[in-house]
């Protein structure tokens, strides 16, 4: 009785100390839009010439919009991916569809992922002087197709008509050189599969191997084969980097400015509706203390025990002028902690809002 009397009590101070506060929304697209906007200049400097570093925030800006999940996301995660199609030249989202930055949750942290487009695969490869042409074909149900190996290799297909609701049996690619040489690949539905599901730790299809399955297919088949055709290092550079987590390198970097990060992630659904947000970061219950376990860390699990979401711990952090709690002063993270310590759990996403801001304005 006298815990849940405690408990009690320190929910109605907390009712009390929100009352007393002003509510001030947040609206994450806006500051991550400013953001954007503030480093156009220093990704101007490190895109290639005749690339419009403009056009490519504008478009990082729409994809934002359509997603709004990638405002939540670690700055440097999304500034390394938005870099990486410039310095690619590149264009993010549609139309075109060359490259794409989705969510990834990478051990409880937003994080924005570069991927690279079927059509930005293609535009790649067609830049080596040595490509005459490429194809990606579609072999379906009732076509007449014929592979044979050797010296002389010999793709034959003549599809049984245009009816593109028939199943597909393989798929297959053609490279062309400028010296009279070609390169051959065909691959089955199968084994595209097989390769999807070690790729993604046997998760189910979600976001675009729903939506546009046949085009993921071809650019499986392309992205497996990439490496035996000539290209120069950034383009292979490019592959390697495809459904990674990318973030700026340091000043005083050698290479082309970006560093390529591969976590062990969980797919957030980009197909999810715009309003919806990911779910907040589940902390064990009264997690134990050790020395190890630094401020930050601490206020990582008090965010976690009160169960909020993105947009709440982004309201949090927004007074102190950071997005992210690695961000934070010490000093800050341990007054956080200190704070949302004596918290009840059950107490309202908005009123612990409320709270940090009332204390951060008072501070």
């Amino acid at each position: 009785m006298t815990k849940a009397r405690t408990a009690e009590a320190s929910t109605e101070a907390l009712r009390a100390r929100v009352q007393e506060a002003q509510a001030v929304k947040v609206d994450p697209q806006r500051t991550v839009r400013a953001w954007l906007q503030q480093v156009e200049p220093e990704l101007r400097r490190a895109v290639p010439r005749g690339v419009d570093a403009a056009r490519i925030v504008r478009l990082a800006l729409t994809e934002i919009r359509r997603n709004p999940q990638l405002a939540l996301c670690t700055r440097d995660s999304l500034l390394g991916a938005v870099m990486w199609s410039a310095q690619l030249g590149l264009e993010i989202g549609a139309p075109l569809g060359q490259s794409f930055i989705v969510p990834y949750r990478n051990h409880g942290t937003l994080e924005a992922q570069w991927v690279l487009g079927y059509t930005g695969a293609l535009a790649l490869i067609y830049r080596s002087p040595r490509v005459r042409d490429i194809y990606v074909g579609t072999v379906r149900e009732g076509d007449l197709f014929t592979y044979r190996r050797g010296i002389e290799d010999v793709l034959v297909h003549e599809p049984a008509g245009f009816d593109e609701t028939r199943p597909v049996t393989a798929y297959y690619l053609m490279v062309r050189f400028q010296d009279g040489g070609h390169y051959i690949a065909v691959m089955t539905p199968a084994e595209i599969e097989r390769r999807r599901k070690k790729a993604l730790r046997g998760a189910p299809r979600s976001g675009a191997w729903l939506e546009w399955p046949e085009e993921m297919e071809r650019k499986t088949l392309v992205r497996a084969h990439y490496r035996y055709l000539p290209m120069d290092v950034q383009t292979q550079r490019a592959f390697a980097a495809d459904e990674a987590i990318l973030r700026p390198a340091a000043p005083d970097a050698e290479d082309d400015g970006i560093v390529t990060v591969t976590p062990a992630v969980e797919v957030l659904d980009e197909t999810a509706a715009p309003h919806e947000v990911a779910p907040a970061v589940q902390a064990p219950e009264n997690p134990p203390a050790t020395k190890a376990q630094s401020p930050h860390e601490a206020l990582k699990v008090q965010f976690g025990r009160l169960g909020l979401g993105g947009r709440a711990i982004a309201a949090c952090l927004e007074p102190f002028g950071v997005i992210e709690v690695s961000a934070l002063k010490t000093e800050q993270a341990q007054e956080l902690s200190s704070l949302l310590s004596g918290v009840a759990e059950g107490a309202g996403q908005a009123e612990v809002v409320a709270l940090v801001r009332s204390h951060a304005g008072g501070a």
